[in-house]
């Protein structure tokens, strides 16, 4: 009978433990990236510290991004970020918590002062770089842009721009002013127009997370805003 109550009791206690999440993400400045070997970024930050108050572990494993996002969504117990919510990958995930403040707004970048960048039709047919396979791409071909150059890396749109072999540049606005300063160049210097697209970016798990799990990293995000935290982590970026 002991041993049947053990039983019982060992059942009661796993269902009521939190299940413990891989964390998964991958190098996108200035999201998620290692820095001398410290993992951080603005969404990695923010994750980290979520994952300290509902008490697991806060490493992420970083991994190429089309891997890591496949990896979240086909297997058990695993939270991503930074991911941002669209059709395409709606079924895909359990959408655990917003964090709209990571401003991941996509719009078209200017040097020239004189381009009304905020015009889609007064800029439509002047290049723009865009970095290759990225939405920014795919809003750019949606939206009818006719001169659409695609590169490796952001760095050489900086590069581009700088040297006006690129009109417009198409880049998160974040990331935007973050490759031009690692680069060298005042961000103040850019000129951001058209919006292309505004999702809003998630930190997200696999579709097995329970709601009371769920509930525990949202807390932890409200708690964050409402101590001061979360506001000190956005001031770094």
């Amino acid at each position: 009978m002991k041993n049947v109550l053990l039983a019982i009791t060992l059942l009661f206690s796993s269902i009521a433990a939190a299940k413990e999440l891989t964390l998964v993400t991958a190098e996108i400045p200035p999201y998620s990236m290692i820095e001398n070997g410290v993992q951080t970024g603005v969404s990695v930050d923010v994750v980290k510290e979520m994952a300290r108050r509902v008490g697991q572990n806060d490493e992420f494993i970083f991994l190429p991004w089309p891997r890591a996002q496949i990896t979240a969504s086909k297997n058990s117990a695993y939270g991503i970020a930074p991911l941002s919510r669209t059709p395409s990958r709606e079924e895909k995930f359990t959408w655990v918590a917003p964090i709209p403040e990571i401003n991941n707004d996509y719009v078209l970048v200017a040097l020239d002062s004189q381009i009304n960048i905020h015009d889609l039709s007064s800029v439509i047919n002047l290049s723009v770089g865009v970095q290759r396979g990225t939405p920014a791409q795919l809003l750019l071909e949606k939206a009818g842009f006719s001169n659409i150059q695609p590169v490796t890396f952001e760095d050489q749109n900086v590069e581009k721009l700088r040297k006006g072999r690129i009109k417009l540049w198409a880049i998160p606005r974040l990331v935007g002013k973050y490759v031009y300063r690692t680069n060298g160049y005042n961000p103040n210097e850019l000129n951001f127009g058209y919006v292309l697209s505004k999702p809003i970016i998630y930190f997200a798990a696999s579709k097995d997370i329970s709601e009371a799990d769920i509930k525990k990293w949202k807390t932890a995000l409200k708690e964050m805003r409402h101590d001061g935290t979360f506001e000190k982590i956005l001031s770094r970026y």
